[in-house]
């Protein structure tokens, strides 16, 4: 008579250590690419929002409701009318009230955008970085 062999079940133990190393250093490699993937998008994401600021200051001046030239003022909404804006602070609420809220920097929290306007051409900031046109670090593309 044949002896009947019973497989076992199951892992070892350095199967399974085996494992969580794998794991481990997939870990440590996708960790680093995934903050730096974010801090990218939220880089973009002022990005897009300054040109969206910049597209809503060249339909004001093309409505002649802003002066063509303003010092950098940071973008807020107050209770103004629609009507042509004399003041650098009146024609940032005249364009924060265009874009219906006030932009808030994804990159350094709790930081409005800032538009200064000369000759016609809008110049967005970021605290004290341009981002748009020609971004300026953390902005450059």
């Amino acid at each position: 008579m044949m002896k009947s062999i019973k497989k076992k079940k199951g892992f070892t133990l350095i199967e399974l250590i085996i494992v969580i190393a794998i794991i481990a250093v997939l870990t440590a490699i996708a960790v680093p690419k995934y903050v730096g993937i974010q801090k990218d998008a939220k880089i973009k994401a002022d990005i897009a929002t300054a040109k969206t600021i910049s597209s809503s200051v060249s339909v004001l001046l093309s409505q002649d409701k802003i002066p063509e030239t303003i010092a950098k003022v940071p973008i807020t909404i107050a209770a103004t009318t629609d009507t042509a804006a004399t003041t650098a602070d009146g024609a940032a609420a005249l364009i924060g009230r265009y874009l219906q809220s006030v932009p808030i920097s994804s990159v350094t929290k709790d930081v409005n955008f800032s538009v200064a306007v000369t000759d016609g051409i809008a110049t967005v900031y970021v605290a004290e970085a341009q981002a748009y046109p020609n971004g300026t670090a953390p902005y450059v593309q």
